[in-house]
């Protein structure tokens, strides 16, 4: 995977856990599933600020390729909001969170 790729899933990854950990204390502390996601505007302005990437197009061609390998999945909400996740189990979330992109110890 290319570092930009790999930035963009961790990027994603890390806010993905978040959101549900913060779902999970609505829920009373009961677990749920990694499956909330990031809504892709603060995902786009995140990665702008990492600058990860410059443009909506260029976000928009990384997430056809994530989403060619079935590494990213999007969804609309009932108002047509867009959320970008991980479809994978919560371990293997977190290791794409942890993962050190730079392959410095």
């Amino acid at each position: 995977m290319a570092p930009r790729h790999a930035e963009l899933m961790k990027l994603l990854a890390k806010q993905q856990i978040a959101n549900s950990e913060k779902e999970d204390e609505k829920e009373g502390g009961r677990p749920k599933a990694l499956a909330v996601g990031m809504e892709y505007r603060e995902f786009k302005k995140e990665a702008q600020a990492k600058l990860l990437v410059t443009s909506d197009t260029q976000l928009q061609q990384f997430l056809v390729e994530l989403r060619a390998h079935a590494l990213v999945h999007t969804k609309r909400n009932d108002d047509g909001v867009e959320f970008i996740s991980i479809p994978h189990p919560p371990g293997l979330v977190a290791m794409i969170g942890d993962f050190n992109v730079s392959g410095a110890k």
